[in-house]
This record gives C-alpha cells, sequence and structure tokens, in this order.
C-alpha cells in the first residue's frame, strides 16, 4: 500500500522512454506517479531514500500540454508550483522539433528535469500509482 488505498508499482532500472513507461503503468491499470501535493513529493522523498543511492532518474506523470506549456499531472491537475524543477529546467529543448514535454525526477536532488517524451533514456526508473 502507497498512501491512501493506492498502491505504487517501482520498476528498474531499465532503459525505456517516458512515453513506453507510462504505458506499462496503464497496463498495470494505472499512471506514474502524480506528485501533485508537498505531502506526496515529501512521502515519495523518503519512499526513495530507503530504495536507491547514488544519482539515479525517475519518470513521474507530468507532461506539458504543449511546449510552452502548462504543466499537468496524468489526472489535468496543473503544476502550481514550478519550484521543484531543476536549475535552469524547464528549458523545453527543442532541438527533435518535439519539444521536452515530460519530467523527469532527479534523486538524490529531488528536482524535475524535463525529457522528450518518446526517447529511451538509459538507468531510468518509474512509479506506477494504481488502485
Amino acid at each position: 500500500m502507497w498512501d491512501n488505498n493506492t498502491c505504487l508499482a517501482f520498476i528498474g532500472p531499465t532503459t525505456t522512454s517516458i512515453d513506453a513507461a507510462s504505458s506499462t503503468c496503464h497496463c498495470l491499470g494505472g499512471n506514474l506517479i502524480s506528485l501533485d501535493t508537498d505531502d506526496n513529493f515529501d512521502h515519495f522523498h523518503q519512499y526513495l531514500d530507503t530504495r536507491m543511492s547514488g544519482y539515479n532518474r525517475v519518470a513521474i506523470g507530468l507532461r506539458a500540454e504543449s511546449i510552452i506549456g502548462p504543466w499537468v499531472w496524468h489526472d489535468g491537475t496543473p503544476l502550481e508550483d514550478m519550484s521543484p524543477f531543476c536549475p535552469n529546467e524547464p528549458n523545453g529543448d527543442q532541438s527533435n522539433n518535439l519539444g521536452q514535454r515530460c519530467a523527469v525526477l532527479e534523486f538524490p536532488h529531488m528536482c524535475m528535469d524535463d525529457r522528450n517524451c518518446p526517447d529511451s533514456i538509459i538507468h531510468i526508473y518509474f512509479a506506477c500509482e494504481y488502485f
């Protein structure tokens, strides 16, 4: 049990895209994790502290509607505070004409970085939450 009758599947490390990670979560009956409140963010930080060491990335359920935003969680809840992003992020790099419209959480810094949704990322984890 993760929180409020929600279960968590923590998968990785693997090489996958955020789009593929999201599809895997859908197949499990859930979604990439939403860290839409300070409590959820802090709770997930504590969870990661017990399972990880060193630098890692975790795919989360945050996407930008377009290259310039807005950033929303998988259920449509808008990201209210941009402070969880790493310094100089989101930068919306458009070098591949797609723009960086998905987010990963960088551990142990606990800040978010924007990434291209369909691009594979080496050695990434992802967290699916489901009921």
